[in-house]
């Protein structure tokens, strides 16, 4: 198999006469966009908790088949190429390859070679993701990841997808987002297997995770053609932060919570094992359910890492998620904070290895401030990269409104409106996809490669830094 020149450096594109390519797309997850009956989360949707009086799913939703691109994949990718992808990031679901334990579908495995292909005919670099939160119900049942002996289970499954599609996919993602995985399963339970305040458990199948990803770094590299494929995690980066107050010095809860959650959710757990090898679960401090791991040949094989970035969560006195006065909010009560999706970039570039923003995003239903998000976050990676760090594309999440997990159908993240409570399967461009995505997909490929032509991606751009040398904020942001 041969790499694309999309995922070569800027640096060996240029040695060899070709042009750098900067991947600009959009992000699906097909369970998310199609649902799933064979799937853990499918089987999670229907329960109800806290004693039954509470449906595990906001308003009691349920997916059916979404938006249906597991049907309608061809309408969906020409309208990913029409606002000007080039890359297209999605799930490939191990509970429609193996709905029941050894037992291969070939109708599926069709389905995605058909949807591969008409990825590559739009003119658009496949980004395919292992594990994007679903696996198979019985795997659940087998107590997936809380088990060691269960990986080698997975790992059977990606022999098979890289076997399938591998030809056809250079760029590979093992886990999306281990962290919110984890903590949302195990600690908050609003994700499956919905167990709440497990944290010595959610220390164990985080490890279980890492351990995963390692082994199927090495399970695809050591396959025919795998030499050149592009393995890579997706990792969420969430800061959390504590809004002081009148009596900010009395109230030390939340500052505490913050600390906590940076820690736990994973920002800076599974960062650091990326970086170093050494996983330090510290859910309740240094002594209660403590989950220690040392990767046995330093740091985890990585050929990439993927950011997902949104906005940070900002705690009051209440412990309630909330903004600064000055700040607008999304539907999910978040601010637009590009200083935040910089400072991001630069937290992941410390792992030396190129950066894909594999999601980023803003809920809006109304469509009124997803214009400004977009300006102020593609200037954000703007100033990374001309800062001299290795960014190599940019996802949109995502192309359609879709199901979003425990939020079910409320958030609408999409650049195409759907409505779910209708017949129709109609999609309808938003104005912001019209006036500014359309524009920016197009701008700020051109902006990145030219830099990169220019020798910018190692060098610091003077007029983006103070006279401390250090980086200027993206935007001046004083909390109120």
């Amino acid at each position: 198999m041969v790499a694309t020149r999309s995922m070569a450096s800027p640096e060996k594109s240029q040695a060899k006469g070709e042009a750098p390519k900067f991947l600009i797309g959009t992000a699906i997850s097909v369970y998310q966009n199609s649902g799933d009956i064979n799937s853990q989360w499918d089987h999670f949707v229907g329960r109800r908790w806290f004693y039954d009086t509470l449906p595990t799913i906001s308003n009691g939703d349920t997916i059916g088949k979404s938006c249906d691109f597991w049907n309608r994949f061809e309408e969906d990718l020409a309208l990913a190429r029409d606002i000007g992808s080039n890359a297209f990031r999605f799930s490939i679901e191990w509970s429609k390859i193996e709905p029941r334990r050894g037992e291969i579908d070939k109708a599926s495995v069709a389905r995605y070679h058909q949807i591969i292909s008409c990825i590559k005919k739009n003119g658009m670099e496949p980004l395919a993701t292992l594990h994007h939160f679903v696996h198979p119900q019985w795997y659940e049942e087998l107590g997936a990841f809380e088990k060691e002996e269960n990986i080698s289970l997975f790992l059977d499954y990606v022999r098979l997808a890289y076997k399938e599609f591998g030809s056809q996919i250079t760029s590979w993602c093992t886990f999306n987002e281990p962290g919110v995985y984890t903590f949302s399963g195990y600690c908050m339970g609003s994700f499956p297997p919905g167990k709440h305040f497990h944290f010595g458990l959610a220390g164990r199948v985080l490890k279980h995770l890492m351990i995963s990803h390692t082994e199927a770094y090495k399970l695809i590299k050591s396959m025919p053609g795998g030499e050149t494929a592009q393995v890579g995690i997706v990792h969420n980066y969430m800061p959390f932060e504590a809004r002081a107050g009148k009596w900010w010095l009395l109230i030390w809860w939340n500052r505490a919570l913050a600390a906590l959650c940076n820690h736990t959710w994973g920002n800076d757990t599974i960062l650091d094992f990326l970086g170093t090898g050494v996983l330090n679960w510290r859910p309740l401090g240094p002594l209660f359910c403590r989950v220690s791991y040392s990767c046995p040949h330093g740091r985890p094989p990585l050929d990439w890492v993927g950011l997902n970035y949104y906005s940070r969560v900002v705690l009051d006195w209440k412990l309630t998620p909330t903004v600064y006065n000055y700040e607008k909010e999304s539907d999910l009560h978040q601010s637009i904070y590009p200083q935040g999706f910089y400072d991001a970039i630069r937290k992941f570039a410390r792992l030396k290895r190129p950066v894909y923003v594999t999601e980023t995003g803003i809920a809006d239903k109304s469509d009124k401030l997803r214009a400004e998000w977009a300006e102020t976050y593609f200037r954000a990676l703007e100033h990374a990269v001309a800062d001299g760090y290795d960014v190599r594309g940019l996802m949109y999440w995502t192309l359609i409104d879709n199901f979003e997990w425990a939020f079910g159908w409320a958030p609408r993240f999409g650049l195409f409106e759907w409505e779910h409570t209708k017949d129709s399967q109609e999609r309808t461009e938003r104005e912001s996809t019209k006036t500014t995505i359309r524009r920016l997909f197009r701008e700020l490929p051109a902006k990145v490669e030219e830099m990169w032509s220019d020798g910018l991606r190692h060098s610091v751009r003077a007029s983006t830094l103070s006279q401390d040398g250090a980086p200027k904020p993206i935007g001046q942001l004083t909390p109120a």
